[in-house]
């Protein structure tokens, strides 16, 4: 166990997780966002509301039972910058993270 937590401490010596929206190192390999980025991200709280924002916009463009945004999206925010590097940069672990949540 104590090789494990070694081998880990070297590792993250020299490939440092980071978080992806701020760059502190403050997150371990499990965590894309450090607590501080997490707080910053505009929730909207629209899920369990039937007839949301969301549904009202969507609607007549496709067919859908239920939609929803867990966030807002603003110009120059951190949802913006996260979506960016998930789309331009093919930083897939940012979809997989949103998208499990």
């Amino acid at each position: 166990m104590q090789f494990r937590q070694a081998a880990q401490s070297l590792i993250q010596l020299f490939f440092p997780q980071t978080c992806r929206g701020c760059g502190s190192d403050a997150v371990n390999k499990d965590q894309l966002l450090c607590l501080s980025c997490l707080q910053r991200l505009p929730a909207t709280d629209f899920y369990p509301n039937a007839g949301n924002a969301t549904e009202k916009i969507l609607a007549g463009r496709l067919p859908f039972l239920n939609a929803a945004s867990h966030y807002f999206y603003t110009q120059q925010s951190l949802i913006q910058e996260l979506m960016h590097q998930f789309k331009y940069k093919g930083r897939q672990e940012i979809g997989e993270y949103f998208g499990k949540r």
